[in-house]
């Protein structure tokens, strides 16, 4: 398995065509998002993240990395200047337009790398109408949920997990830091609770919010301890993570569908 990074985009068809019947199947997607994080992120922040995660992902799992989709649905952001935002519909069919093409060509499974929350309910509609018309295995990972379980060890010191992903947030800032330095600015960040965004995206009570009812600055958190080591860290560890969780579901789902049960051929059933 080759350990480099293949971008789809630098490939001739030919190119393409020779790795598929290789036996390279598979395809990583990154997805993020253009709209605001505070007054010391890039507006590119979910995408330069998504992206970063992305290549090392495609690396791990021996895949194409394809060209990263920048635009998400950021409705909630459009009071904040720069904002570019999709519905959700376009959205789903946009992503449902590159896997099935993907799809068409041969590629048997697409990880889709996410780094915008609000993303995900477009995400998982394309991802389920493409396994159903195609049959190529699709997965949504917004990858910041992975770190759930160790995040403490990256940042080194007492927050919420809420904190440490929070929007505008040390996790963030750590892993631009990373992989654009030149587009962070700390010393123009705020420092703000994640308790109004607590109390107002509890899962039991559902309200549409925007940004700025969240915070006045557009982000909250605790930026400050980022470095780019930790956001070095950061990627390295979501990539590992991801990548193991990949290939386990992809044996288990390659075992399940060998255990399937065939249909009957009704044309040989007599009346």
């Amino acid at each position: 398995m080759t350990k480099t990074l293949m971008r789809l985009a630098n490939l001739s068809w030919d190119e393409v065509h020779a790795l598929i019947r290789s036996g390279i199947e598979t395809v990583v997607l990154p997805t993020g998002s253009i709209e605001q994080h505070g007054y010391h992120l890039p507006l590119g922040t979910d995408a330069i993240a998504a992206e970063a995660v992305a290549e090392r992902v495609a690396v791990r799992v021996g895949a194409i990395l394809a060209p990263l989709l920048p635009y998400g649905n950021s409705a909630n952001h459009m009071n904040f200047s720069g904002t570019v935002s999709l519905e959700h519909n376009t959205l789903r069919l946009v992503i449902g337009d590159i896997c099935s093409s993907l799809a068409r060509h041969g590629f048997k499974k697409i990880a889709i790398i996410n780094g915008h929350g609000n993303n995900d309910p477009a995400l998982f509609a394309a991802a389920r109408e493409v396994k159903s018309q195609t049959g190529a295995i699709v997965t949504v990972s917004s990858y910041y949920h992975s770190l759930a379980a160790d995040y403490k060890e990256l940042v080194g010191r007492e927050m919420s997990f809420r904190e440490f992903w929070a929007h505008g947030g040390v996790m963030e800032s750590a892993i631009v830091i990373s992989a654009v330095p030149d587009a962070v600015h700390l010393s123009k960040a705020s420092v703000g609770t994640s308790r109004r965004v607590e109390l107002l995206e509890d899962r039991s009570v559902i309200y549409p919010s925007d940004a700025e009812e969240l915070s006045p600055t557009g982000s909250y958190g605790d930026p400050r301890p980022a470095t780019p080591e930790m956001g070095q860290r950061t990627i390295e560890r979501v990539a590992d993570l991801l990548s193991t969780r990949l290939q386990l579901i992809w044996r288990e789902l390659e075992k399940s569908s060998k255990a399937r049960p065939k249909r009957p051929d009704t044309k040989r059933i007599s009346s």
